[in-house]
C-alpha cells in the first residue's frame, strides 16, 4: 500500500461526529504551526470537541479541544514522522 502525498495539510474541526469547519494550510507551513492553528480555531468555536489533522503523507492525528501544549507537540511529532 503506497502513501499518497498531499500538497496541503487538512484540518477538520469537529463537534462529536459532525464536521464544523474544514481548513487547509500550505505544505510550507510547519507542522507545529498547523497544530497551533487548529487549537486556536477550536478555542474560538465553543461547540468544538476535537480536531483531526491530515499531514502531507496522509497520516492523521487527533487533538482534543482541551489538550495543552505538550499534547500538541507530541501530535506534531507523530504527524511529522
Amino acid at each position: 500500500m503506497g502513501e499518497t502525498l498531499h500538497s496541503r495539510y487538512k484540518v477538520e474541526i469537529l463537534s462529536g461526529d459532525d464536521v464544523i469547519i474544514t481548513l487547509g494550510a500550505p505544505k510550507t507551513t510547519s507542522v507545529l504551526n498547523v497544530i497551533t492553528m487548529a487549537q486556536r480555531e477550536m478555542s474560538r468555536i465553543p461547540t468544538a470537541s476535537h480536531a483531526v489533522i491530515r499531514g502531507l503523507s496522509g497520516k492523521t492525528v487527533e487533538i482534543d479541544a482541551d489538550d495543552g501544549w505538550i499534547s500538541a507537540h507530541i501530535a506534531a511529532i507523530k504527524l511529522r514522522t
